[in-house]
């Protein structure tokens, strides 16, 4: 038998522990998941795959399709554009906001040089920082909140 691909071999509730950790890993990085790295297909990591799939645009079951791995770690889990409209005004509060829209904001101010800190879908003072100095070199209104304005001259 030769290297499974696991970008194009799906993690079903039964399978290994180890892919499903995976799995958890993956969807926790994206502020998804937020239980025990265990190993086990329960209703947490079914809930959190049921998120990625409704945001994604992705028929929701809840259960792990071709297309759901593939969007998660298939070609560096780049969203096309399509998943990339405003929802929400992203701020520095406490607790951190979190979620997909925080981590693809992350994504883009990193590879643009304004974040050097670890992506972890978390909106703490590292994103808020970063976001302060994309507005300052966009000559946007510096207030460190992801509005609409921000935004779209990230995405």
């Amino acid at each position: 038998m030769g290297k499974k691909n696991y970008v194009r071999c799906p993690a079903l509730p039964w399978e290994k522990a180890c892919r499903v950790k995976m799995l958890q890993r993956r969807l926790r990085a994206f502020g998804l998941y937020h239980g025990k790295l265990d190993g086990c297909y329960g209703t947490r990591t079914r809930e959190a795959v049921m998120q990625f799939q409704q945001w994604a645009g992705i028929p929701g079951s809840g259960r792990m399709s071709p297309c759901t791995w593939h969007a998660l770690f298939g070609a560096g889990a780049k969203l096309s554009s399509q998943y990339t409209a405003f929802t929400r005004s992203l701020c520095l509060r406490t607790p951190y906001m979190q979620g997909l829209d925080v981590w693809m904001v992350q994504q883009k101010l990193a590879r643009q040089g304004f974040l050097q800190a670890r992506i972890d879908a978390r909106y703490g003072p590292d994103t808020f920082s970063a976001v302060r100095a994309f507005q300052a070199a966009m000559q946007i209104e510096i207030d460190g909140i992801v509005g609409p304005e921000t935004w779209n001259a990230l995405f």
